[in-house]
């Protein structure tokens, strides 16, 4: 949106950098979109297209130990199995993502920087669901990447 008066623009996200498959698809987007003759002369259906915005970023809090449940392991955060699966695709208000034996395990941070971490997660005894739906995005299962960027977006509908 911010290009809008200046020229058309996309994000594509295409998976982890280097990622062969995601590659694969972004160049063959950039080629199909350079090789029209033509807009189409129909809108697309309301459902192929989904606006949203980024509402926070999902960062570990400093110093707390994490990991994921098939680890087997005790963390102060334990994110549930398979959580990357909730990648693009909505957690809806209550769904628990996560357990912790700490009180804030999680910041989430708006975009100028403020933490609103408490009006987004909830910690039920230890249970860490959404106090809202939103939808995850950008998630790494990668400790390494986490640890040096954060655990993901958390996105909502533009409207």
């Amino acid at each position: 949106m911010a290009f809008d008066e200046i020229c058309p623009a996309i994000t594509l996200e295409c998976s982890t950098p280097g990622n062969p498959l995601g590659i694969e698809k972004a160049v063959a987007l950039i080629d199909d979109l350079m090789h029209m003759d033509h807009f189409p002369d129909r809108a697309l259906p309301e459902h192929d297209l989904q606006l949203v915005r980024n509402s926070a970023v999902l960062k570990i809090a400093q110093g707390v130990t994490f990991g994921f449940e098939e680890e087997n392991e005790a963390f102060e955060l334990t994110l549930t199995d398979n959580f990357d699966c909730h990648n693009f695709t909505r957690l809806e208000k209550g769904e628990v993502f996560a357990h912790t034996t700490v009180d804030r395990p999680l910041i989430a941070t708006a975009e100028d920087g403020s933490d609103i971490t408490d009006t987004i997660i909830e910690n039920d005894n230890g249970a860490l669901p959404l106090k809202k739906s939103l939808m995850p995005a950008m998630i790494t299962l990668d400790k390494k990447i986490i640890l040096q960027d954060c655990l993901c977006y958390l996105l909502e509908d533009y409207r």
